[in-house]
């Protein structure tokens, strides 16, 4: 239980009399299941142990995101991507 509530802590923010800011424990205990779901997923993908799912991303996010694992590579993608967006002036 302590391990949850050390992740909680790491995600939702707290009043300051501990109770969660967040609507509802039981949606953040979802949400955090959500969550190492989707480590899961990207753990897999990353292994070089499995070898029939693969990633295609341009040479420069792999270049620059390359100390970071295919995390880092993809944050590289994302921040790509929002940059532009925020230069055409899109939402």
């Amino acid at each position: 239980m302590k391990a949850i509530e050390r992740e909680l802590k790491q995600i939702y923010e707290f009043r300051a009399d501990g109770v969660p800011a967040h609507s509802s424990i039981i949606e953040a205990l979802a949400e955090l299941k959500e969550l190492r779901k989707d480590q899961s997923r990207l753990d897999w993908l990353a292994s070089t142990e499995q070898n029939i799912g693969n990633v295609m991303l341009p040479k420069e996010c792999v270049e620059q995101g390359l100390d970071g694992g295919l995390r880092g590579m993809i944050d590289y993608a994302m921040s790509i991507s929002s940059n532009e967006t925020e230069l055409r002036g899109l939402p």
